[in-house]
């Protein structure tokens, strides 16, 4: 059975568009562990499990903020997730990179 942490994480990535074995990449996890989490044949623990809501939660936030932009190179969200860069403050860069205005 997944968790409802896991659950949400799935739907975080989903809605964000990130697949699975990025945010495995992103969390520092062996994709074959996550695709099995995420099927509900291996527990990866509550420590775990929290940091991938953290990671994907921060990811979707960030990739929203990014609107129609996205990444070819998944490593720069990796170096944007760990800049703490704060989505309003890549949300303002964007509108003054593309002149739109809140």
């Amino acid at each position: 059975m997944v968790s409802i942490t896991l659950n949400k994480t799935r739907d975080n990535i989903r809605v964000a568009g990130i697949p699975a074995n990025v945010l495995a990449y992103l969390a520092g996890l062996p994709e074959t562990s996550l695709r099995a989490a995420f099927a509900g044949r291996y527990y990866l623990g509550g420590p775990h499990e929290s940091d991938l809501l953290t990671i994907s939660s921060r990811a979707l936030a960030l990739m929203q903020s990014l609107g129609p932009l996205g990444f070819r190179d998944w490593s720069a969200l990796k170096q944007l997730l760990e800049s703490g860069r704060e989505p309003a403050d890549v949300k303002a860069w964007v509108a003054q990179m593309f002149g739109e205005h809140e």
